[in-house]
């Protein structure tokens, strides 16, 4: 006799614990990649820039493509992450809605109770209330890169073009 998972309380309650530790899972690393990624760029940057403001002359002016090159780098991979964590996000509230966490206000599991109101619509999910709708762009860091990157990307096109 086969048997629906949603009809066996302690599975729903061990399956919704673990979609939810695994797409929360990926949005943390997904975040953390943004992070690392645009760190080792920035970092990258940085050691140009050194280079460049120690040693002016006809070498340091080829120098100044690398952070235009690293600046279009980071742009697109801070792009490429965001969607990724925002897709990650979407699974988990996709999840919660599917097992039905959003519905009325039953016995809250001990490990979302300092996440949520209680006995509110929200009191059985995982997922903290604002990302009820998930970002529409991706991780709060990733607007700072993106900001960071644009502003070495016209710099960089700035020196090339006086240079």
């Amino acid at each position: 006799m086969c048997t629906d998972i949603r009809d066996d309380p302690k599975e729903r309650l061990t399956l919704r614990k673990e979609v939810y530790v695994q797409t929360q899972n990926w949005a943390r690393h997904n975040e953390t990649l943004i992070i690392a990624t645009n760190t080792v760029l920035l970092g990258a940057i940085a050691a140009i820039s050194a280079n460049y403001f120690k040693n002016t002359g006809d070498y340091s002016l080829n120098v100044l493509w690398l952070p235009l090159l690293i600046a279009i780098t980071g742009i697109f991979t801070t792009v490429y992450l965001s969607r990724q964590y925002k897709l990650a996000i979407t699974r988990v509230v996709a999840y919660e809605k599917y097992f039905k966490m959003h519905d009325e206000c039953d016995q809250m599991p001990d490990i979302v109770t300092e996440y949520s109101k209680p006995c509110a619509q929200w009191c059985k999910t995982f997922v903290p209330e604002y990302l009820s709708k998930p970002p529409k762009f991706g991780a709060a860091s990733s607007w700072f890169f993106l900001v960071v990157h644009l502003a070495i990307f016209g710099v960089s096109t700035l020196m090339l073009y006086v240079a």
